[in-house]
């Protein structure tokens, strides 16, 4: 079946094949082929590619995905994606549709796109660490799944929420929003369920509650088994993922020993992503530099550093951020193996 979304894209931004082709240096049987979805571009084709259709790599993702999907929230929003412009210009369109609309049979499906439409802005604020304006696209989307009587986007909207509420250390308040989301989640698909576990597991490790912590974690494990492939986005919430997550969370509980042994075990053969890579390389760095290895661990941070100002994840050099700060209340500030991560988050 064709990916009718990415040659979409490609035309509502008036280029041909041949364009293109040109513009990626490769040949225009290539983009034929990958548009018909007999080849896939290969991750060293993906930053160039994304940057010719004028969308993020996980926009990208979204379109390169084959036509036809499971009708979930995941296929809603690759669809999102494909409409051409900034999603936030697409819910004002869908806010006037879904008001202009004749009947609910016309308004609903309308209402789901938009709810999804603000998960994933919500996301990507998030992802800039602008944490009131992500929290806004998170309570919109839970109105319109209690407005719809959809568990799956109010459970994902009250995680999300839970993991703003994380990120600004209000603990309690996370806690609270992602045991709500439990009774919603239950009906609602396998990868939500995921990600309200691992979440839940991490605010329990920056929390210091590890028993918690491991009941959270091990849930998570036994539900990733259950999610498509092609539905683990970014592959932070497939098997591997949640792996990864045991890792940070006994990194932060004071084990990083055993984190990098699970590390050791769940390292993949190949990237699917820049992001992808330097999510793992930074939470490697972490346990390294915790387990005593500290130049190794300032070396992949800095590595990781320099990945995530790539992607532009504000997130992602956060982390790097408060690895350096774990670090300065270990060794004195003065200690010169952090004097390089210091000045590269200095600069700008």
């Amino acid at each position: 079946m064709g990916r009718h979304r990415l040659a979409a894209r490609r035309e509502m931004l008036g280029l041909t094949q041949e364009a293109l082709a040109e513009l990626l240096d490769v040949a225009v049987s290539t983009v034929a082929r990958w548009e018909r979805g007999e080849a896939t571009p290969r991750p060293w084709y993906r930053p160039r590619y994304a940057r010719a259709l004028d969308v993020s790599l996980s926009e990208l993702d979204g379109l390169v995905r084959q036509d036809g999907g499971s009708g979930t929230g995941l296929g809603r929003r690759s669809f999102l994606a494909g409409l051409g412009g900034s999603l936030a210009g697409v819910l004002t369109q869908l806010e006037h549709v879904a008001v202009a609309a004749g009947s609910e049979e016309q308004r609903h499906p309308v209402l789901r796109l938009l709810a999804d439409g603000h998960l994933a802005v919500g996301e990507t604020a998030f992802d800039r660490l602008e944490l009131v304006d992500a929290a806004d696209h998170f309570h919109q989307a839970h109105e319109l799944g209690v407005e719809l009587g959809d568990p799956d986007i109010i459970a994902t909207a009250l995680v999300q929420l839970g993991d703003v509420a994380r990120r600004q250390r209000r603990y309690v308040t996370a806690l609270r929003l992602l045991r709500a989301a439990e009774r919603h989640a239950a009906p609602a698909s396998a990868l939500t369920r995921v990600r309200r576990s691992q979440l839940l597991a991490r605010a329990h490790a920056e929390m210091g509650d590890r028993p918690s912590f491991e009941t959270a974690i091990d849930a998570a494990e036994e539900q990733a088994a259950g999610v498509s492939p092609e539905h683990h986005r970014e592959g932070g919430h497939s098997p591997r993922g949640v792996r990864w997550e045991r890792g940070q969370g006994l990194t932060l509980l004071g084990d990083p020993a055993t984190a990098l042994a699970v590390y050791d075990d769940a390292a993949p053969a190949a990237w699917r992503s820049e992001r992808e890579r330097g999510s793992f390389v930074i939470i490697h760095a972490q346990a390294l530099a915790g387990a005593g290895h500290l130049d190794e661990g300032v070396r992949r941070a800095l590595e990781g550093l320099e990945l995530a100002r790539g992607y532009r994840s504000a997130r992602h050099v956060s982390r790097v951020r408060r690895m350096y700060d774990r670090l300065t209340c270990v060794h004195p500030p003065s200690e010169p193996r952090l004097a390089p991560l210091r000045e590269a988050l200095a600069a700008r």
